[in-house]
């Protein structure tokens, strides 16, 4: 049983050159398309520092359906012979994206140290914040920005090249809902100051084998903070469950934040969850 209370509080320019290597897509000219690192798939040029830039509408989100990915793997120091010199040409790379505050620190920064695709999202005042950084093989199969402004910046070192990456791009409407909702949910679209969400028969037991989810929308500038009153789901946790996606969310994203099996506010305080945007999707399954 679930108690939740919501409180509102192309045309493409493609320059690349040895100096220049930047690419903008827009949603109005092309809704949907491929971009590749440059030279796939033949190992990609050393010394590059390239921006792909997406320009969604207010109401849309940049999907990006991840082909294939192939950068130099993370710690590839027996390849390298690292020296000084090597450590300023790195950190002095010119036509990075400037950000509201330096960039976090993080596992990923320190290990991706040579060639690396950085993953920046807007805060709607044309500031960027890094979000991610990937190279090897690893990344997820999806990249779903948060804002209607996502920035991916690709840099090589001087040494070592591979094959580098295809990616499909599309821009989505934020009015879909990529899950399946019972009718017996209610509403699927929550847009106020306020809300409680519960589950279908709530005090009573929920139905069995059911899936509801509900997109928060509130306006821009403003946050969502979810409170959960009273979480009472069957076990295991992978099989009934709460999912949270901060922004636009597909059926391969992962939630922000999930909640499962029992929990009472007089047991250890209110737990709570604050977007980072204006809006967010929330999923409850039991199966």
């Amino acid at each position: 049983m679930i108690n939740v209370a919501v409180v509102f509080l192309f045309l493409i320019r493609n320059s690349i050159s040895q100096d220049k290597c930047v690419f903008e897509y827009y949603s109005h000219l092309s809704p949907q398309g491929e971009i590749n690192s440059p030279n796939y798939p033949n190992p990609y040029p050393n010394n590059l520092d390239c921006r792909f830039e997406f320009y969604a509408k207010d109401n849309e989100r940049v999907i990006i359906q991840v082909e294939d990915f192939e950068l130099e793997p993370a710690q590839n120091t027996a390849a390298h012979q690292v020296n000084f010199m090597d450590l300023i040409q790195t950190n002095t790379r010119s036509n990075k994206p400037s950000t509201s505050k330096q960039k976090e620190e993080s596992d990923s920064k320190k290990q991706c140290f040579y060639d690396f695709l950085d993953v920046f999202t807007s805060d709607g005042t044309g500031r960027l914040h890094w979000r991610s950084r990937h190279c090897g093989s690893q990344i997820d199969r999806q990249i779903v920005s948060t804002t209607p402004t996502l920035v991916l910046v690709f840099q090589t070192d001087r040494m070592l090249s591979y094959r580098g990456f295809k990616f499909f791009y599309h821009f989505s409407p934020l009015n879909i809902l990529p899950f399946i909702t019972d009718p017996i949910c209610g509403p699927s679209e929550l847009i106020g100051n306020g809300s409680l969400i519960a589950s279908p028969n709530y005090p009573l037991m929920f139905p069995s084998d059911i899936e509801c989810a509900w997109t928060i929308t509130v306006p821009k500038h403003q946050n969502i903070l979810v409170k959960f009153l009273d979480v009472n789901l069957n076990e295991p946790c992978h099989r009934s469950q709460i999912g949270i996606w901060d922004g636009y969310v597909s059926d391969t994203t992962r939630p922000d934040f999930i909640v499962c099996e029992k929990l009472t506010y007089y047991h250890k305080g209110i737990l709570q969850y604050k977007s980072k945007g204006n809006r967010i999707v929330m999923r409850f399954i039991d199966n």
